[in-house]
């Protein structure tokens, strides 16, 4: 559904939604929805806090050999919403792909819901891989 609306903006404004305007070959109603999607996906009603990627990476040096909790775990991905090893891939890409951690998951498995054996990859930095991984060691 399209529904037309009048606003006005200043310059000022203008000029700092110029990129996402360009990035959309001049779109305005398309770079407006990207920045209200960013701003839904970094409010805090998503239960995240936003910190600097210094402190990120320092934290996962710091914790580096260190599982994460069971009970943190599933307040990051409710295991009862994840009954297949693809729907749980989907969903980890999807989650560090909001979170902007620069990981990317890939499972290979010979069955869904049971599997026997599995391939895991995981691209990004190596802090994030371990920890990612140590993440992966419950859910699996």
């Amino acid at each position: 559904m399209n529904i037309t609306r009048h606003i006005s903006i200043d310059d000022e404004y203008v000029k700092k939604i110029k990129p996402y305007v360009e990035k959309h070959n001049g779109n305005f109603g398309a770079a407006i929805r990207e920045l209200v999607y960013q701003a839904e996906r970094y409010s805090p009603r998503t239960n995240s806090s936003a910190m600097e990627l210094s402190m990120f990476n320092w934290m996962l040096k710091e914790t580096e050999g260190t599982l994460v909790p069971e009970n943190i775990l599933d307040e990051f991905i409710d295991p009862a919403l994840i009954n297949s090893i693809g729907k749980l891939e989907e969903y980890l890409n999807r989650r560090f792909g909001e979170l902007d951690w620069g990981i990317n998951l890939s499972l290979k498995y010979d069955s869904d819901t049971f599997p026997s054996e599995m391939l895991v990859e995981i691209i990004g930095s190596p802090q994030k891989i371990k920890f990612t991984a140590g993440m992966l060691y419950y859910l699996i």
